[in-house]
């Protein structure tokens, strides 16, 4: 489900059942040539519906951060995470591009999705990957908070 579909009255009633939250994570620096930037928004694209189409109902997509500034970028998502949190997403999935993937520390989200890990894959292979790790990472957590 997206965001923007969501409506200030319905929030209340939808919030204890939109739990996961996926924030797509363009990486662009501003460097990038146009066909660059395009290539790089198609895969996350091609990401968020593998990620989005099988859980539908469950994960709120927003917007994508779109520029990173490589000296900051664990702060910045590390705080943007934490606020996510605090308004009650249980779950934040972080959606990203290839090339940024190093730049990422996963210890602040519960799943880190890329694209690279996917190139080349059909899309129905990559929705059937996606979907399970996403529902693995709900089991895992469920199972953690039983303990």
């Amino acid at each position: 489900m997206k965001f923007s579909d969501i409506d200030k009255e319905q929030w209340p009633q939808l919030k204890p059942y939109l739990d996961t939250i996926l924030l797509p994570i363009t990486g662009l620096t501003g460097s990038e040539e146009p066909w660059e930037a395009t290539l790089g928004l198609e895969e996350l694209r091609d990401l968020i519906d593998a990620a989005e189409g099988p859980v539908r109902g469950r994960v709120v997509v927003y917007p994508a951060y779109h520029y990173i500034r490589e000296t900051t970028i664990q702060e910045e998502l590390q705080e943007i995470c934490h606020r996510l949190r605090m308004n009650g997403f249980v779950y934040i999935i972080l959606a990203i591009r290839a090339d940024i993937l190093p730049q990422i520390d996963k210890h602040y989200c519960d799943l880190l999705l890329s694209y690279s890990d996917y190139k080349g894959t059909a899309l129905g292979s990559m929705k059937k990957d996606v979907q399970q790790k996403i529902v693995s990472m709900w089991n895992a957590k469920l199972t953690h908070s039983k303990m």
